[in-house]
């Protein structure tokens, strides 16, 4: 893997997890969650092979960086690029 060091770089990482996503037939969503310019963990859509609603790629994203660093303060989101609408969204979610 590539060193990462702009948004761009982060978002076009997104870009092949969503691949990746529909690769294994989910909506074409992928996630990370980054700290200090690096990558803490990334996800992919997974509702339809977990059969489970709620996994979504930023929530499984959220999951595993909770399990990481073991902290449910506060983990920040920051990139969601879904290939199907062709565009990214910034997030910053703040799980309590």
């Amino acid at each position: 893997m590539f060193e990462m060091k702009t948004d761009f770089d982060f978002i076009k990482r997104c870009g092949i997890l969503a691949e990746d996503a529909a690769a294994k037939g989910e909506s074409p969503v992928g996630s990370l969650i980054t700290k200090n310019g690096e990558i803490v963990c990334e996800a992919v859509e997974a509702s339809k092979n977990k059969n489970d609603v709620s996994c979504h790629a930023e929530l499984e994203a959220m999951r595993l960086a909770v399990k990481k660093i073991k902290n449910k303060q506060f983990v920040w989101l920051r990139y969601l690029f879904n290939t199907r609408a062709l565009h990214h969204v910034f997030l910053c979610h703040q799980v309590l």
